[in-house]
């Protein structure tokens, strides 16, 4: 069923002389609009350490050089955060939570953070990782960049967690 929608929209917007990257997808936005942004690297970073900034991820697999930010004239609406961290010593009853900020003129306000992750049994390669939803989202400005850090909500000595993964999706709306 929702793949006859889509093609039918595809073909509806060939039709009309709209190009099919125009079309709108599920969430009625261009294809083009849709972004992923993964985790970047922690040398050179803007974002005040420990946390690390997002890079956007093309559906051509190239991942951007830069951090990012919005086109301008547009925001980023994040809806969907995805994220893995690990440690060797992590302790059972642990709880991981990840943090993220937006940063802009030396400044970092938080947005978000995630429910997380408690630690329980021991998993494979000491790896814990969980996915989220956010009903209302965040809005992400072309001056800002997103910031994202681990945030151990227990403390324990022993445990030194790092972030494995992060995954953000969203997609890019006119700013007014």
């Amino acid at each position: 069923m929702r793949l006859s929608r889509t093609v039918s929209l595809v073909f509806l917007g060939l039709a009309l002389g709209v190009p099919a990257a125009q079309a709108a997808t599920h969430l009625g936005v261009p294809a083009s609009d849709h972004v992923m942004l993964v985790m970047g690297d922690p040398e050179g970073s803007p974002c005040s350490l420990p946390a690390r900034h997002l890079r956007r991820l093309f559906p051509d697999g190239t991942l951007d050089d830069k951090p990012f930010r919005a086109p301008r004239g547009k925001v980023f609406i994040a809806t969907d955060v995805q994220w893995e961290a690990f440690g060797p010593d992590l302790q059972v009853g642990s709880v991981l939570r990840l943090r993220m900020g937006l940063q802009a003129n030396n400044l970092r306000v938080p947005v978000f953070e995630s429910s997380g992750i408690e630690v329980r049994t021991e998993a494979p390669m000491g790896r814990y990782g969980t996915a989220e939803s956010l009903t209302a989202g965040f809005v992400i400005a072309p001056s800002a960049i997103l910031c994202a850090e681990l945030v151990q909500a227990t403390f324990d000595e022993v445990s030194n967690p790092s972030l494995g993964l992060i995954l953000v999706q969203g997609y890019l709306a006119e700013s007014r």
